[in-house]
């Protein structure tokens, strides 16, 4: 499928095209929707990254890792692991942030199918935009999501072990702590209250604005805010430092952890076993995770193939004293 072809289905000049399939600021981004849109239905991609690819099979190949953040360990972790996996085979990698916005996840995502410098695709977001879109015309492997090519945390099993751990120890009245971008984590802290207890108080779910320790404060300050009676005696918190911030807060209240409140974190960051409560926390198999991702991957890179069944690697629980039994 030749460039002629594309320009004339999108009713532009060939240079244009090739300037637009290039992400070039001289083309208008409406222009760029219509070039990529017209290549997609003519299999432009697959037939030119194809070409391209055969040729490279045996150099060293470039993957686009598209993540929504580094700032914070949990993704730096996946990333830098990913990098030193991508080096070991031979290839560089090339980072592109997305700031946790859809939009800029679907351009920057384009941007690495039309660009000859990117022979494959890992997606830290998962991929909510419709893989028929693009036909997947390179390889592609997405963290998170349900879809081919995909490898999960199964976060919704380590948030049950939290709960369980909890009731277990004889906690019953507890709550969670969130921002707005751990929405499904609530949700899968809520299923796994209901299997367990038969019921989720909703008034002691938080979900603060802000991210990181900012909201594990102001969650902190609405449950010291609350009657002795009417507070949780634990919390389980979307990620480890939101407990940072809620721990925090707490003892500036003269709230102890965990002799007055548990505390269950998630992602188990290496400072979360060298605070003065070592903090108990949901670990993600980052080890297994990244290794799933790179044997789908290489296996589309030496077999073409597109069609990887969705993996779920589980996650652990690591005990520490920031749980009591009561």
């Amino acid at each position: 499928m030749t460039l002629q072809k594309v320009a004339k289905l999108a009713g532009v000049s060939v240079s244009t095209a090739s300037k637009a399939l290039s992400n070039s600021k001289e083309v208008s981004e409406e222009t760029k929707a219509l070039v990529l849109k017209a290549a997609a239905e003519l299999s432009y991609f697959s037939t030119v990254k194809k070409r391209r690819f055969e040729n490279r099979r045996h150099s060293c190949i470039t993957v686009g890792i598209i993540c929504p953040e580094i700032i914070s360990v949990h993704y730096s972790e996946i990333v830098t692991a990913l990098c030193r996996s991508i080096d070991e085979m031979g290839g560089k990698a090339s980072i592109f942030i997305t700031e946790f916005d859809k939009d800029k996840q679907k351009h920057i995502f384009d941007r690495c199918v039309s660009e000859k410098e990117i022979d494959a695709i890992i997606s830290l977001e998962g991929f909510e935009i419709s893989h028929d879109s693009f036909s997947l015309p390179i390889p592609a492997v997405f963290l998170g999501g349900k879809g081919k090519n995909s490898v999960n945390s199964n976060l919704s099993d380590g948030i049950y072990k939290a709960v369980r751990h909890f009731a277990d120890m004889g906690h019953k009245k507890i709550a969670f702590a969130g921002e707005p971008l751990t929405i499904s984590k609530a949700v899968c802290f809520e299923k796994a209250m209901l299997d367990i207890f038969g019921a989720c108080d909703q008034s002691i779910i938080f979900c603060e604005n802000g991210r990181f320790e900012e909201s594990g404060r102001a969650a902190g300050a609405k449950i010291c805010a609350l009657e002795p009676n009417d507070r949780p005696t634990a919390v389980l918190c979307a990620y480890d430092e939101i407990a940072y911030g809620l721990i925090r807060t707490m003892r500036e209240n003269s709230l102890r952890v965990p002799e007055d409140i548990s505390v269950i974190g998630i992602n188990d960051i290496p400072t979360s076993r060298f605070l003065e409560t070592p903090l108990t926390s949901v670990r993600n198999n980052t080890e297994g995770v990244v290794s799933k991702v790179m044997e789908i991957l290489s296996n589309q890179l030496s077999q073409n193939m597109h069609e990887a069944e969705p993996v779920f690697v589980p996650c652990e629980l690591v005990i520490r004293a920031s749980v009591t039994k009561i």
